[in-house]
C-alpha cells in the first residue's frame, strides 16, 4: 500500500534521513521506534508532504506521491496526527472536527462518521462548542485523533499514540477505515500481522528493519 524507496530528507542543509526504505502491506500496523532526532517524525513528515524528500520516491497504492502537495496526498487518503496535537485553538470541537472533512462532499456518510467519532470520545460531544483552546491536553489528542478520521483516511499517520490507546479500543478506529475503502463486511482479521521498525544510525545500513 505504501513504499518509501531511499528517501533523503533535509532541513536546510541538515540532512535527517538517509535512504529510509519501507514497505507497508495494508491491514498492517507498522510502529517507528528510535532516539529523539532518529527521524521517526520527519519520515511521517516527508510521507505527508509537509517536509518532502530530496531525493528518493515514495509510492501510495503504486502511485509517485513525493512531490504531491499535502493536501493533494491527504485527498488521496493518507493523514497525518501531528506531534503536538495542532488542532485550530480559536474553532470550537466541531469546527475542527468539519476541517477534517474539508476534502469531503458526501454530507450524509460525514454526519454519520461525526456521529460514529461522538461514541468513540462523548467528551467531544459534550464539548462541541467550545473552543478547542480550552480542552485539556488529552482532550485535545482525542480531538487531533478525531480530527484526523473525519477524513476517512485509508492510511492514518500518527507521530506519537496517546498512553492509554488501548482503552478506547482502536479497532473502533480501524472499522471506520475499513469502511472507508467499501470493504465493511470483512472482519477485524484483515490486521494480519504487526511489525516494529527500527531506525539504524546513518553510519550504517540505513534501512528500517523489523524488530524481531
Amino acid at each position: 500500500m505504501l513504499e518509501l524507496r531511499s528517501i533523503n530528507t533535509y532541513y536546510g542543509n541538515i540532512q535527517a534521513l538517509h535512504d529510509v526504505s519501507l514497505t507497508i502491506k495494508e491491514g498492517e500496523i507498522i510502529t517507528l521506534i528510535g532516539a529523539n532526532g532518529a527521524g521517526k517524525s520527519t519520515t511521517l513528515m516527508s510521507i505527508s508532504g509537509i517536509v518532502p524528500p530530496r531525493t528518493g520516491e515514495i509510492l501510495f497504492h503504486g502511485q509517485p506521491i513525493q512531490d504531491l502537495s499535502p493536501d493533494r496526498i491527504v485527498a488521496l487518503g493518507i493523514c497525518q496526527v501531528p506531534e503536538g496535537r495542532h488542532i485550530f485553538p480559536d474553532l470550537t470541537v466541531a469546527e475542527n472536527l468539519d476541517m477534517g472533512a474539508f476534502l469531503r462532499n458526501d454530507k450524509q456518510q460525514i454526519e454519520e462518521d461525526l456521529d460514529y467519532i461522538y461514541s468513540l470520545f462523548p467528551i467531544l460531544r459534550d464539548r462541541r462548542n467550545q473552543p478547542g483552546g480550552n480542552l485539556s491536553g488529552g482532550e485535545q489528542q482525542m480531538l487531533a485523533i478525531s480530527r484526523a478520521l473525519m477524513a476517512r483516511p485509508s492510511s492514518c499517520c500518527w507521530t506519537s499514540l496517546p498512553w492509554d490507546w488501548r482503552r478506547w479500543s482502536p479497532g473502533r478506529y480501524l472499522k471506520l477505515s475499513r469502511r472507508s475503502t467499501g470493504k465493511t463486511t470483512q472482519p477485524f482479521s484483515w490486521l494480519n500481522r504487526t511489525q516494529t521498525w527500527r531506525l539504524r544510525p546513518p553510519t550504517g545500513a540505513t534501512c528500517w528493519k523489523p524488530v524481531v
